[in-house]
């Protein structure tokens, strides 16, 4: 005959083992997703310091070609292709009709994505139509037509 508080004393031994295993298998798990934690962190800030870096080249050529436009007459070039963008002409009577721009509006007015609105929206800016942007409110009409 078994006895019944033995084998109630091996089944407990045998979860307790089995309760061991998988806690450090979890403890396993924790440890290689904290690394890859870290791995994506330490990413995310280098791209943010590449991006920081690299605007503040663009900056920094920006106000040379102004000096240099200043002090010599040289024209700073754009930094778009001399071809305008076909949806520019677009873009311009929209946002001028409208009386402010923004991305998201010239998304829905001329159904274009966001990558393209948003190229149009920094072809306005440049060409001096719209302001700089402030925060998330639309930007202000800087001509009139």
């Amino acid at each position: 005959m078994s006895d019944p508080i033995n084998d109630l004393r091996q089944q407990i031994e045998k979860l307790t083992v089995q309760f061991d295993a998988l806690t450090e298998q979890l403890h396993e798990r924790n440890s290689v997703a904290d690394a890859i934690f870290q791995e994506i962190q330490t990413l995310t800030d280098n791209f943010e310091a590449l991006g920081e870096t690299i605007e503040h080249h663009y900056r920094y050529q920006s106000e040379v070609m102004s000096h240099l436009g200043e002090k010599f007459g040289v024209v700073q070039p754009s930094i778009y292709n001399d071809l305008e963008d076909e949806l520019y002409l677009q873009a311009r009577e929209a946002v001028l009709f409208a009386g402010a721009a923004s991305t998201s509006y010239l998304q829905r007015k001329l159904g274009v994505g966001y990558a393209r609105a948003a190229h149009l929206i920094d072809m306005l800016e440049e060409k001096g139509v719209i302001g700089p942007a402030k925060g998330a409110r639309p930007r202000r009409i800087l001509i009139s037509e």
